[in-house]
């Protein structure tokens, strides 16, 4: 752990986080810090107004997490081939899968270790995606209860933590600030601006996906979305590392 930089006084406020859940200052045995990318119902087509023609879906899960032993920032991700249920919950499955398997090299099971989120829009919004889909593929996806750590909401809200530069508390006000501050090193580049880009992207990437019979993940504007969900993943790692040693 690197120690506190006094040149970052009065750029993160405040010097010392005393407020919030502290549980985050021990670190667990592996931390995964997780970002999904969604679509909602909207882009329904009202072909039949007695049925429901959209589908809210995960379509993308990104993960980042330092390895235990190495210390490395490891990083997977799983994107649907196409937007349905099926493959919804192939890349939810295999993501579970893959972070019980981290756990398991650590010597621990997945509920001793943490999954940590951020989502100004909603604070638990993750959860909420991951519950709902669990509970709209039933015996398709026999998926634990995971160890949710919402760092928006028991961090940085109750403190509250607050970046200069930064006008708001979501993930990319506050990375982009403590980027410019020389605080983290990761920050996006040209592309999606938001997970409303991302979602509208989705929709473009299933149609062309579907007219040229190829998976979304192949297409160049899905892997900006990639690209852009990898960022979110590993910029807040960044953060939390930061706080937790400075602050």
């Amino acid at each position: 752990m690197s120690a506190p930089q006094p040149a970052a006084r009065g750029i993160v406020l405040p010097d010392r986080i005393a407020t919030g859940d502290d549980a985050w200052r021990a670190l667990a045995p592996v931390e995964f810090f997780v970002d999904f990318e969604t679509v909602s119902s909207i882009n329904d087509r009202f072909r039949d107004v007695r049925r429901q023609g959209g589908r809210a879906m995960i379509f993308q899960v990104g993960c980042a997490w330092r390895d235990p032993r190495s210390r490395r920032v490891l990083f997977r991700q799983w994107t649907t081939d196409r937007l349905t249920e099926r493959e919804e919950a192939r890349v939810i499955s295999e993501w579970v899968a893959a972070m019980a398997g981290v756990a398991r090299a650590a010597g621990v099971p997945l509920e001793r270790c943490r999954v940590v989120h951020w989502s100004a829009a909603e604070t638990a919004f993750l959860d909420n995606a991951y519950n709902s889909a669990r509970a709209r593929l039933g015996g398709r996806a026999a998926w634990p209860d995971l160890p949710w750590f919402d760092f928006l909401a028991r961090v940085v809200r109750p403190a509250p933590v607050t970046v200069r530069g930064a006008m708001g508390f979501g993930l990319k006000a506050v990375a982009k600030a403590m980027h410019r501050a020389g605080l983290i090193a990761t920050v996006w580049k040209d592309g999606p601006a938001d997970g409303l880009g991302a979602m509208t992207g989705a929709w473009w990437c299933d149609e062309e996906a579907a007219r040229l019979g190829c998976a979304m993940g192949d297409l160049a504007l899905m892997r900006e979305i990639a690209a852009y969900n990898r960022v979110d993943c590993e910029a807040m790692l960044e953060i939390v590392e930061w706080l937790r040693a400075n602050r």
